[in-house]
């Protein structure tokens, strides 16, 4: 709303010229059209009425807005922002703007009344009569009410036609009509008010004379002249003239009523007319009321007068004929009936032309009582004689209704005509059809006559006409019915032209010749076959879509070395051997157009087809990936020799994406020869290795695992499948999981374990790059080697005989001996780890607990010794000596933390002496192998042990002797201090506890340790400052090999360009600039011509197909260049400009048969998510139509160091940055990945045409993705990202 306050009053102003002024200003302008005035052209105050310059809305200057009649209008309007209209759209805005429309209206009728009642007071009057508006002496009058009346007449404004709308229901809504106010407008009798007019009919012009008629449009419209007949006549003689044109006028009115009740109740007007109606008698002064007439001179005309309900009066009974219309008309029927029966034809002509007459006139009684007499006497004339109504037929239907109405038929009665057709054979084809020919009706009866098979076929039988074909000589091998025709039909003859029309087929349907193309008989599917390809363009092209006969055999195909005919989808094959059809139960019949397929069971197309043909049958090249593993599930490669041809096939095709080959990985189709096996085995290619030369006849690997090696190709599809070149860590840990007993046989330590041993330490190396379920079913699994102690008595009764016993069990039951007392103790018992520091580590990693972490102690002391020295001795030695051996521990490991550092307080540690010190130890009995033969708990004598009082108090007891055991003063601190600690851990704190303070400050230990850490964090310091400088030193040498291999890739550019193939490094620089602009051969490389987009984009396709450029053909992609049509420049995410030094990885199939590379200076490793780009890039690989091509383009390079780097083009190759997949891929949902690639892809193929990033480059990648787009829609990640049904 505006920010001004509405004006209190304010001026609203409309433009209206006079006649006289107008016809000037039209003058002037035709005399002077170049002259300027302020009263021309579209900002002018002089409007034209009819012409381009319309009246307009003024809001102090003119709008855009026009107003619809013929003078401007000018006041306080609220335009919109551009000023060009006015606002009827804002709310309060809308409102004022609406109610000055209204003032505008009402002020149009002001004028309106005022000119129009100028032009009433002037118009001359002769003897007190207006003078007819006709009369030359009315022009001037007429002219000007014309003109007001065309001034205010309202057409739609513009550029909104809401505000004329608005502007007449204000016209003409000013005024209450209620009040008897009324319109005044131009009738043919002057000005008069619009109750007065009526409106113009042309029926009664001939006996209405004086009657004021006018066809307005506003409100208080004018009666029908109908309804003011009676009035009207009351006060006049008609003319002889005149009355005949009012009995015209009211026979064809009454006959124009279709339903009886209408007739009967427009009947009741009847007396209302024959009362008031009079007329002069010819050229007399003689009046007749027409009331009083009954008869006609001409009796034979039987006029149709009827009684009217409503009237008693005799005299309401008007008869011409006969006194009672009821009575007289039965009565004549009746006496007719016998004369018709006589089969007098003149007179039944009679009586069906009276007949058709009076019908129209006559009661809905009478009609039936009429025809129900009449309606089993022969009186109807046929070509067979009389018949009763029902059994005669008129075919010029549209003579006369009456027949109709007694029953006789306008059309065939086809069913009775077909019936005795059926039954007799002498009617041809022929005669038949020339028959229906005659009736002008039967085209628009076809639908009918299609149902009933009365048509005689070639061959015999009779059929319907949509099953009938034009007898032509190309069709009869078809084995198609056949019209039976006498005469030979010649194309775009007369005769085919008429039977066409009738629905006869001259081509076979579509689906209808595909399914004959499918018929057992090899002739018929030749012939069908050959039609369908003769016919396609001219016939079948716009109609055939693939997916509606993808379930329907019809495409002559090769399976193996039998003819048989193929669909796009599984079906039942009818394959061609010895001349008879041999049904197989095989379902994979699908055929395709590449022959290369065979190979792998799939049909192929017969040489014979036409290969243009093929293409327009859009044909599939390759069958999917669900088809080719079903082909490995159902059928897989029986011996080495076919699994060798296979692999090697498939190795040349883009088909099978990373997840469809991870599937196959899982389905025995390896075979491998087994000794003393006929039937080598078939195992699946995740179980295999390729190659495994670099181990020994007997190495162990050769026993556990199968190596397989099919060739270099063939080898090449293994890869991709996942199957490595040697084991790693995770395939130990699959196949000990798989059987860990004859792991251990194979491995041959059924008696020692040591072998077993060696495995676990190589799995102990490799635990951390497990993945996590292979780490669960590891802990899980009972594959670790535990020992526990057994006693044996020995033979010759010396002491007892003690060796260890061991066995696979859970990781999770095997305890760590950390402390051989207890190891000694509880070793029978329990089962304990291998004494081995690299497989405790293991053990521990895999749920291997701690044998103390399990004992519970009971420290029994007895005899305290209070006032023995050697307790303060020992504690000072353990709080000055305690940081030393903790420093190197973080507080995870420990039990409370750094509470131990508090122990100078006496309060919190102190340590105790006594005469005797047991302790009563007892084993969890979750970990005992057994029960049997053990006690609850073992009593020993120690020289030191640790308890806690009640208040938290640290107690070391010591027992009082000469020489203190520091090992169990050690023992009893690590237990203390430590949730779980190791056998050195004891060891290091009783030599530090043993040792002399100033020996070890000789050592470089002081009583803080401050040297130590400082020592520490120097060697810290030093050791990352020598990982920097080998770094650097690493990039330097990088940098040094950069230089020195320029020159040498300037000679072998062949070698840069087929990096990936050959070596195991390539770099990409700018070095082919100078080999481009050679080749280019001047600036306008790479320009595209709109004409020859299609070609363009046809030729790119095709490089694309034949995978990497050659030598004669490499091109530098990419760079801005001088010659270009440039539009950008610096073009980050697709550029040449930076060097991109790549080294070839092996990822273990990870992304199929997609090469892989990586940045040499990238430091991150390849993520997981390769699998799932890898995947994207295969699925557009099939978008583009490249699934079945011998060579790939597409290649996965990892630059986390660039991650806007999107990709480049290298001779054709196409280079996709994973980095860049990762940083986007929190933010992307599948289907947004699938189209952001697709046309960064699209891309970086416009580049095969022109390097530079210009409207050519734009253009072809415009043409391409409109290519593309349709296959790109119908992927299942886009069309849930779209939300689009199942259905295409």
């Amino acid at each position: 709303m505006t920010k001004k306050d509405p004006p209190s009053h304010f001026d609203f102003e409309m433009v209206y010229f006079s006649k006289e002024e107008q016809d000037a200003r039209t003058v002037e302008e035709n005399r002077d059209p170049d002259v300027g005035s302020i009263f021309k052209g579209p900002q002018g105050l002089f409007p034209q009425l009819d012409g381009e310059y319309m009246s307009r809305i003024f809001i102090g200057q003119s709008t855009a807005q026009t107003t619809g009649i013929g003078g401007h209008m000018s006041g306080r309007f609220i335009p919109t922002v551009e000023r060009g209209s006015i606002d009827l759209t804002n709310g309060h805005v809308a409102k004022w703007n609406q109610e000055l429309l209204y003032v505008g209206g009402f002020l149009a009728r002001l004028v309106y009344e005022q000119e129009i009642r100028k032009v009433q007071d002037t118009w001359p009057v002769v003897n007190g009569a207006v003078v007819p508006t006709a009369d030359a002496r009315a022009s001037a009058s007429r002219e000007k009410a014309m003109y007001a009346m065309r001034y205010f007449t309202f057409q739609p404004s513009t550029p909104d036609a809401k505000v004329s709308k608005i502007l007449q229901d204000a016209f003409f809504d000013c005024f209450d009509y209620s009040y008897n106010v009324h319109f005044p407008i131009l009738t043919n009798s002057g000005i008069r008010s619009t109750k007065d007019v009526r409106e113009i009919h042309a029926d009664f012009s001939s006996f209405m004379k004086m009657v004021p008629t006018q066809l307005p449009t506003s409100p208080g419209d004018p009666a029908s002249l109908v309804d003011t007949l009676p009035e009207k006549y009351s006060g006049r003689i008609l003319q002889e003239e005149e009355m005949v044109g009012c009995l015209r006028w009211w026979v064809n009115f009454i006959s124009s009523l279709e339903v009886d009740e209408e007739k009967e109740n427009t009947l009741t007007f009847l007396p209302n007319l024959t009362d008031n109606a009079k007329s002069l008698v010819g050229h007399s002064t003689r009046v007749i009321e027409l009331r009083n007439i009954t008869k006609f001179v001409d009796s034979s005309v039987w006029l149709p007068w009827l009684q009217s309900g409503r009237c008693s009066s005799s005299r309401h009974h008007p008869v011409f004929i006969y006194q009672d219309s009821r009575a007289t008309t039965h009565s004549h029927i009746s006496f007719t009936r016998p004369m018709i029966s006589a089969k007098i034809l003149t007179y039944s002509n009679r009586v069906l032309a009276v007949l058709a007459n009076i019908w129209p006139m006559m009661p809905s009684d009478m009609k039936s009582e009429a025809k129900d007499l009449m309606q089993d006497v022969p009186w109807i004339a046929t070509n067979l004689g009389f018949r009763p109504p029902g059994r005669a037929y008129f075919p010029e239907a549209d003579m006369i209704t009456v027949l109709g109405e007694f029953g006789v038929k306008r059309h065939l009665n086809f069913e009775e005509l077909f019936e005795k057709a059926d039954k007799l054979s002498t009617w041809t084809a022929t005669e038949m059809i020339r028959y229906l020919n005659t009736d002008t009706d039967a085209m628009d009866r076809l639908e009918d006559i299609k149902k009933y098979a009365v048509f005689p076929c070639d061959k015999g039988g009779k059929y319907c006409i949509t099953d009938l074909y034009l007898p032509h000589g190309e069709i009869r091998p078809l084995g198609l019915p056949i019209l039976a025709w006498s005469r030979s039909i010649e194309k775009d003859s007369e005769d085919e032209q008429l039977l066409t029309d009738m629905g006869f087929l001259r081509h076979p349907p579509l689906e209808k010749l595909i399914e004959i193309a499918g018929n057992p008989d090899p002739k018929v599917q030749r012939a069908a076959f050959g039609y369908l390809a003769s016919k396609f363009d001219e016939l079948y092209d716009t109609e055939y879509d693939p997916s509606k006969y993808d379930d329907k055999p019809f495409i002559p195909a090769v399976r193996g070395t039998h003819d048989c005919v193929g669909a796009y989808e599984e079906v039942r094959s009818f394959a061609i051997a010895s001349g008879f059809m041999e049904l197989r139960g095989d379902t994979r019949i699908k055929v395709y157009s590449d022959p290369s397929w065979a190979l792998m069971g799939f049909q192929k197309v017969r040489p014979s087809v036409d290969r243009k043909i093929v293409g327009r049958l859009r044909l599939r090249e390759a069958p999917s990936a669900k088809q080719v593993i079903e082909v490995f599930k159902t059928s897989p490669p029986k011996d080495v020799n076919i699994a060798m041809k296979w692999f090697a096939f498939l190795a040349t095709k883009q088909v099978l994406s990373p997840g469809d080959l991870q599937q196959i990985a899982e389905i025995p189709i390896v075979p491998v020869v087994e000794p003393h096996s006929v039937e080598p085995r078939l195992v699946p290619p995740r179980e295999c290795f390729i190659g495994g030369s670099q181990y020994a006849d007997g190495h162990l690997y050769r026993r556990l695992f199968t190596f397989v090696d099919f060739g270099e190709n063939a080898n090449r599809f293994l890869k991709a499948c996942g199957v490595k070149a040697k084991p790693d860590c995770s395939d130990i840990v699959h196949i000990l999981i798989k059987d860990p007993m004859e792991f251990l046989a194979k491995a041959g330590a059924a008696a020692d374990p040591e072998k077993y041993l060696v495995e676990l330490r190589g799995l102990a190396v490799g635990y951390e790059g497990l993945s996590e379920d292979d780490k669960r079913r590891l802990r899980s699994a009972p594959v670790f080697v535990g020992y526990h102690t057994s006693t044996s008595p020995s033979p010759n009764h010396s002491a007892p005989v003690v060796r260890d016993v061991f066995q696979l069990v859970q990781a999770s039951k095997i305890l760590l001996a950390d402390d051989m007392e207890n190891r000694r103790i509880f070793g029978e018992f329990v089962w304990l780890a291998p004494q081995d520091e690299l497989l405790e580590k293991l053990y521990e990693s895999v749920g291997s607990g701690y044998l103390s972490a399990h004992i519970k102690y009971n420290v029994k002391p007895s005899n305290e010794q209070p006032r023995w020295t050697r307790c303060e001795e020992v504690r000072t030695a353990i709080l000055e000596k305690l940081p030393i051996f903790m420093h190197e521990f973080d507080e995870q490991r420990l039990k409370q933390g750094s509470a131990h550092r508090k122990w100078d307080e006496k309060s919190r540690f102190i340590v105790k002496g006594c005469g005797d010190l047991k302790v009563d130890k007892r084993l969890d009995s979750n970990y005992r192998i057994s029960s049997e033969h053990q006690r609850e708990s073992y009593e020993f004598h120690v020289s030191a042990e640790i308890t806690t009082e009640d208040s938290g108090r640290v107690v070391l007891w010591l027992k009082k002797t000469d020489s203190l055991d520091m090992y169990d003063v050690a023992v009893a601190l690590c237990r203390l201090l430590f949730k779980t600690h190791k056998k050195h851990d004891v060891l290091s704190l009783m030599t530090i506890l043993e040792t002399d303070k100033e020996v070890l400050r000789k050592r470089g230990y002081d009583g803080n340790c401050s040297h130590l850490f400082c020592n520490v964090f120097i060697l810290l310091l030093a050791v990352d400052r020598i990982k920097q400088a080998h770094e650097a030193a690493k990039l330097e040498d990088k940098k040094k090999e950069e230089a020195s291999e320029r020159d040498a890739r300037n000679k072998r550019s062949e070698e840069s360009g087929r990096g990936h193939h050959g070596g195991s490094t390539i770099r990409f620089r700018s070095r082919f600039l100078d080999l481009f602009r050679w080749q280019s051969g001047s600036k306008g490389a790479g320009k595209v011509d709109v004409k020859e987009i299609d070609d363009a984009v046809q030729v790119l396709m095709d490089q694309c197909a034949k995978g990497q450029a050659t030598q004669e053909e490499q091109e530098i992609r990419n760079r801005e260049h001088s010659g270009a049509d440039r539009k950008m420049k610096n073009v980050k995410y697709c550029t040449e400009l930076k060097t991109t030094a790549l080294e070839s990885v092996d990822v273990g199939g990870a992304a199929g048969f997609i090469p892989v590379w990586r940045q040499i200076t990238a430091r991150e490793e390849i993520p997981g998510e390769l699998t799932d780009f890898a995947n994207i890039v295969h699925g557009l690989n099939g978008v583009l139509d490249l699934s079945n091509n011998e060579h790939g383009i597409f290649n996965i390079f990892w630059h986390p160091e660039d991650r806007d780097l999107m990709g480049f083009n290298r001779n054709r190759l196409i280079f996709l940055n994973l980095a860049h997949y990762t940083k986007h891929l929190e933010s992307m949902t599948p289907g947004q990945a699938y189209i952001h690639w697709y046309y960064i892809i699209l891309h970086e193929i416009a580049h095969n045409k022109t390097p530079f990033h210009d409207e050519n480059h734009e253009l072809l990648v415009a043409a391409l993705s409109a290519r593309f787009l349709p296959r790109l829609h119908s992927v299942e990640e886009v069309r849930e990202y779209f939300n689009c049904t199942a259905d295409v």
